[in-house]
């Protein structure tokens, strides 16, 4: 629709003139507005938007005085009253699709009857759910967890810093919201980074597998068979992360600042890593099983380099840097991967 019939209608619409056909065109232009969104109203609150959006269109279009003016004031006026109502409208739906999409897991928290805890304190808070799941919660972040009881899955809305150790249980899947991100798991330990107003949200692993994807993604595979079947989000296992970046909806998977060992017996936390005349071959895939990653080797060269020392009780990246001063190499994390590049050794 061009401004000028924008406005035109506009005119006589408040003078009562509007043919049921120009009545169902300003319809279809508010509908055109509302159906644009990612979200779900009531009845209700869509009857509220567009009572209010014609209250604005009101106030804009009242005279605020019987003086007469020219024709051509009178043309730029209402051009001016017809942009500044899009305007308004536009600004409005902005403003309406912001605080949906801020207070829809509020909503959805409360509609569950969920409980709520805030770390007001200077250290981590350890908060154990009804399933046995263990929250450590840290400073100034705040936590809301559904009642579990006869749930289908076990629901959790973050917003700040915690580390969960989710007690495992295959039928009943458990998921954490914060921001824009649901991180949904079975059982396992992992770490969620959700400052308040923060763009960036970070997922990272410490055990087991999560998967992780955005909320609004969510919906559009919902609503969207063919969307369903795309991919949507990240799959990560230990020692991975990911961070979201809600600005672009893009997706940035990377290493943990610092790796552990994958598992938790004895014979894991006890693992010695020490060679004698070893193959980077052979160093490489031990720490690769032991960590989790997948460790890339560069150049043909470097498959004839050997490694003597003893690398137990040393952090992932320290190991690295041992073994590569000693054949005059480098290693990089490209993503998930450790790649070690060199001019080789000679055999």
């Amino acid at each position: 629709m061009r401004p000028e019939e924008f406005q035109e209608l506009l005119h006589k619409y408040r003078e009562g003139r509007c043919t049921p056909e120009e009545v169902r065109q300003l319809d279809l232009w508010y509908k055109k507005l509302s159906t644009q969104k990612e979200w779900t109203l009531t009845e209700a609150e869509e009857a509220q938007v567009k009572a209010r959006l014609w209250n604005r269109i009101d106030e804009k279009t009242t005279p605020a005085t019987t003086r007469p003016l020219n024709p051509w004031k009178s043309y730029r006026r209402y051009m001016a009253l017809a942009a500044s109502v899009v305007l308004v409208s536009v600004g409005y739906w902005v403003w309406l699709r912001s605080s949906t999409s801020q207070r829809q897991p509020e909503s959805r928290f409360e509609a569950a009857g969920a409980y709520k805890k805030v770390n007001t304190t200077t250290h981590i808070e350890s908060l154990t759910l009804a399933d046995g799941s263990v929250v450590n919660l840290y400073p100034q972040s705040s936590i809301a967890y559904s009642r579990m009881e006869n749930s289908k899955k076990r629901e959790v809305w973050l917003t700040g810093s915690a580390f969960f150790n989710v007690h495992k249980d295959s039928q009943w899947p458990f998921f954490v919201y914060s921001g824009s991100v649901v991180t949904q798991v079975l059982g396992t330990s992992f770490w969620v980074k959700a400052p308040e107003g923060s763009k960036a949200i970070e997922v990272a692993v410490r055990t087991g597998r999560v998967s992780v994807f955005e909320q609004n993604a969510a919906i559009r595979r919902k609503n969207d068979q063919q969307a369903a079947n795309q991919s949507t989000g990240v799959v990560l296992t230990p020692n991975q992360k990911a961070t979201f970046f809600s600005t672009n909806n893009h997706w940035v998977t990377g290493l943990v600042t610092r790796p552990e060992l994958v598992g938790t017996t004895p014979a894991v936390t006890n693992q010695r890593f020490t060679y004698e005349e070893a193959t980077l071959d052979e160093v490489l895939a031990e720490l690769g099983k032991a960590y989790g990653i997948e460790m890339v080797i560069g150049n043909d060269g470097l498959h004839t380099c050997t490694f003597t020392g003893d690398l137990s009780k040393q952090p992932l990246y320290t190991k690295l840097d041992l073994i590569c001063q000693s054949i005059n190499a480098q290693y990089e994390v490209r993503g998930t991967r450790i790649l070690i590049n060199g001019s080789g050794c000679t055999p």
